[in-house]
């Protein structure tokens, strides 16, 4: 490709994806907890005052491409999490219907002063926990920006195993 005047690919995007029922061969997912001053609720559960704060915050105290309203006709609104505590929204972890049997973890976000400290990882196993009684689907799917090197580099650890499928879709750019 390069002899072509394409620059070198790099990894744009890291897919994992596999049955539900993998869950319960992910330790963490059911040993990461959030402490009791954080509670979870269905992002149905935003009040108007909720959503307004969020809405106004993209830009500001979260980047635009971790917004929870980017296609927000196909959020699923009950499987769809938001982080709680002190009263404010600090977090969510936004699901959508990929296909008939699949469901996609899309965005996952916790305000920056709850960042490093497994917040965001514990609300994903929160929701990992909740699908797996969930009839409705059997495959999850998870797409990972290839920049967020910290997160590809846990789910390589923590996610990666036999049964589970893992893809990278690589970027490149030829100048014109």
């Amino acid at each position: 490709m390069k002899a072509c005047g394409f620059d070198e690919p790099w990894a744009g995007i890291h897919i994992w994806g596999g049955s539900i029922e993998l869950h319960p061969e992910l330790p963490w997912v059911h040993r990461l907890r959030l402490p009791d001053a954080f509670a979870v609720g269905p992002f149905s559960s935003l009040t108007a005052q909720e959503f307004n704060e969020i809405r106004q915050g993209e830009g500001v105290w979260y980047p635009p491409d971790l917004s929870p309203f980017a296609d927000e006709e196909l959020v699923d609104q009950e499987r769809s999490l938001v982080l709680r505590t002190g009263g404010a929204v600090v977090g969510w972890m936004i699901m959508e219907r990929f296909d008939a049997r699949t469901i996609l973890f899309k965005t996952m976000f916790v305000h920056a002063r709850h960042q490093r400290m497994g917040r965001g990882l514990a609300l994903a196993a929160e929701a990992g926990r909740r699908l797996t009684g969930d009839p409705a689907f059997s495959e999850w799917l998870l797409f990972v920006e290839g920049r967020n090197e910290v997160m590809v580099r846990f789910l390589r650890r923590h996610v990666s195993r036999p049964g589970v499928r893992k893809e990278v879709m690589w970027r490149t750019v030829k100048r014109l």
